[in-house]
């Protein structure tokens, strides 16, 4: 497989060279489709995350009355007891 290069890509690559991270340009290229890849999925996952966001309906305030009952709930669920301050 041939590649064309504009200069900047080339000289970002010669760059990398010669920090010694890399014995060839191969190298180079190939670390940067895995970042890209990387990248790519992390976006997807993002997105994902953002559609189930969207699709779970209308946000709740979350004021410290809310937070105090989902505590109450996650301690009845788990069999948790709560020590009183004195």
């Amino acid at each position: 497989m041939n590649l064309k290069l504009t200069k900047k890509q080339r000289d970002f690559i010669k760059a990398k060279l010669n920090t010694g991270q890399y014995s060839d340009a191969s190298e180079v290229v190939r670390e940067a489709m895995r970042t890209q890849a990387a990248l790519e999925a992390r976006q997807e996952a993002l997105e994902q995350a953002v559609e189930e966001g969207i699709e779970s309906g209308p946000a709740e305030l979350a004021d410290s009355s809310w937070w105090k009952a989902l505590d109450a709930e996650l301690d009845k669920a788990h069999g948790r007891r709560r020590r009183r301050a004195a």
